[in-house]
């Protein structure tokens, strides 16, 4: 199971069943479920009535919140990151060694930073700085659109 989202007293998850869940916090009634092709390997994350999260077909999805319908969904490559959503942006790693913005209303890609490695941390944000570590033992601090400021730390 994915580990839960909660907003506005409704719980959102994954399951190994392959399906995603709306459950009513309070009652534990169920609202609504989607039926996935694969299961749901990331956190979910809940931004402005929207329910974004990665699945093993490799695909960052994004689904209505109150109807449980698919909005959109972004070919990423498969990945274990979890994504993160600031100012209309998602942000999440992938297995082809790129952290990518992913407008938030459209799907549309914005931008990718290429690193050495797979991206399999889940990025943060803070000040408008993503923080995401990859298998090149490095954690990158990207800034901007485009992408105006990298630092790169070696964690060797």
């Amino acid at each position: 199971m994915a580990s839960p989202a909660v907003s506005n007293r409704v719980i959102f998850f994954g399951c190994s069943d392959m399906n995603l869940y709306a459950i009513d916090a309070v009652t534990g009634t169920e609202k609504w479920r989607f039926v996935m092709t694969e299961y749901i390997n990331s956190m979910l994350a809940v931004s402005k009535g929207v329910v974004y999260f990665g699945s093993n077909d490799g695909y960052l999805y994004a689904f209505d919140s109150v109807m449980g319908t698919k909005k959109w969904q972004f070919k990423k490559g498969w990945g274990s990151s979890s994504p993160a959503v600031s100012n209309n942006v998602v942000y999440i790693g992938s297995y082809d060694n790129n952290l990518y913005a992913i407008d938030a209303v459209s799907g549309m890609e914005k931008w990718r930073f290429k690193t050495e490695s797979f991206v399999h941390s889940s990025p943060t944000i803070s000040n408008g700085v993503v923080y995401v570590g990859s298998y090149d033992s490095n954690l990158y601090a990207v800034g901007g659109n485009p992408i105006t400021q990298v630092t790169t730390l070696s964690t060797v």
